[in-house]
Order: C-alpha cells, then sequence, then structure tokens
C-alpha cells in the first residue's frame, strides 16, 4: 500500500531515503555538536510514523489458508475473525444497489473482490455481506461465501480468465466445498 506523506511517497523504498533527509534537515537547523542527540528521538518517532503508514495497517493474507482448507477435503466451515472482516469491507467493492432487504432492517448484499489485490482476487472473488440499517448509517455483521470453484455459464458473474481458473483448478483438485463466515453481532 502506497500514501501520500508530506508530498512523499511513503515506500519501503522511500523511507529511508525520507529519514535520511529529515535528519539532515534537522541538523542543518541545529547548533553545536549536541545537534545529532537532540533530534535522535524525534527523527525516530517520525521513521515509527512512516512505517506504520507505509503498512497501511494490517495485513491479511487468504489465498493459501483457504485453498489447504479446500484441499483437505473436510467441508468444514472456515470463520474469519473481525480483523479480517473488517479488513475484507475495506478492501472489497460492495455493492449496495443490488442490495436485498432480507427483513426487520437487514441486508444482504454482493461485494466484490476482483479489483482488489491478487490475493483477495483469487481467494474469494464475489461474496456477500450483510448489514443492519441504522438511520443512515450501516452496521455490517456477516460476511458470507462459499468456497467451491463452482463454473459458471461464459461471461456470467465471472470474467473469461477468472472462469477458465476456476474451471481448471476445479478439474485438478479433489477439495470439498466450504463455507467461510463471520458474523458478529450489534444489535
Amino acid at each position: 500500500m502506497s500514501n501520500k506523506l508530506f508530498g512523499m511517497e511513503s515506500t519501503a523504498r522511500h523511507r529511508q531515503t525520507a529519514m535520511e533527509e529529515i535528519e539532515a534537515r534537522l541538523r542543518g537547523h541545529a547548533v553545536g555538536t549536541t545537534s545529532r542527540n537532540l533530534w535522535q528521538k524525534p527523527a525516530s518517532l517520525m521513521n515509527a510514523g512512516l512505517n506504520h503508514v507505509q503498512q497501511g495497517g494490517e495485513q491479511h493474507t487468504f489465498f493459501w489458508r483457504l485453498k489447504n482448507h479446500y484441499d483437505g477435503g473436510t467441508g468444514a466451515d472456515f470463520k474469519i475473525n473481525e480483523s479480517e472482516f473488517e479488513y475484507l469491507l475495506k478492501k472489497g467493492t460492495i455493492n449496495h444497489i443490488k442490495a436485498k432487504n432480507i427483513g426487520d432492517g437487514l441486508f444482504r448484499a454482493p461485494i466484490n473482490f476482483y479489483n482488489s489485490d491478487k490475493d483477495l482476487a483469487l481467494s474469494f472473488g464475489n461474496a456477500w455481506v450483510f448489514y443492519k440499517m441504522e438511520g443512515a448509517y450501516k452496521i455490517y455483521y456477516d460476511f458470507n461465501d462459499t468456497y467451491d470453484f463452482d463454473s459458471k455459464p461464459w461471461g456470467k458473474g465471472r470474467s473469461i480468465p477468472n472462469e477458465i481458473i476456476t474451471r481448471g483448478y476445479n478439474l485438478y483438485s479433489n477439495g470439498k466445498s466450504f463455507r467461510i463466515y463471520c458474523k458478529k453481532f450489534y444489535f
């Protein structure tokens, strides 16, 4: 993940250069031989901040965990934790226009991962999120997907390359489909 901070890209490659530039600027404005010690702590804190921004929060990976669970052939449900759930909400594209009212102010909406990173695109493709409307706010409480390498009609639901990958792996593997979910209730 790349974020802009002070007009400078904060990637791993630029972090060291940024720290050297900050330290050089601080040394240039300081007086005497104690300037390095005076600015060492603020520079260290700035480096920690750049590291945090560069990481962009917590990173989760799913592909190998889900593939191995599928290949294990048990068919047991796979529960994701709340941190992973929040990560998926942030990375996926929720289509609220296609949301269905399932009663009592509860809704089910498709979430698409094909335009997110490769790990999520290959792990989920499309899934469902569930939410409750509280005034103008959406409170997400469930994620649901079936990991099954199901084929779809050509051009319906998946791009041609993604359908080829899905059908190819379905022929290769003897795995068993399973449900992926996260239920959390705030009401």
